[in-house]
């Protein structure tokens, strides 16, 4: 048997097709949204019929990718 280690639990996030919070994804599981969308992040011709749930751009990304 092992020694149980205290847990802190600090915060709760979540990055999905809804959105990059808990917040946004609870959102939109309580409005009933789906997530899944076609693909735009990148090209991708083989897969061109596929619905996927892509996380949404972040301004953060963006203002990280322009530098």
């Amino acid at each position: 048997m092992t020694a149980s280690a205290p847990v802190a639990v600090t915060g709760l996030g979540a990055v999905s097709a809804q959105g990059w919070s808990a917040d946004a994804l609870w959102r939109g599981v309580a409005q009933s949204r789906s997530g899944l969308s076609a693909l735009t992040l990148f090209d991708s011709p083989q897969h061109h019929a596929l619905p996927v749930a892509q996380a949404p751009p972040h301004e953060a990304l963006a203002a990280a990718a322009s530098r």
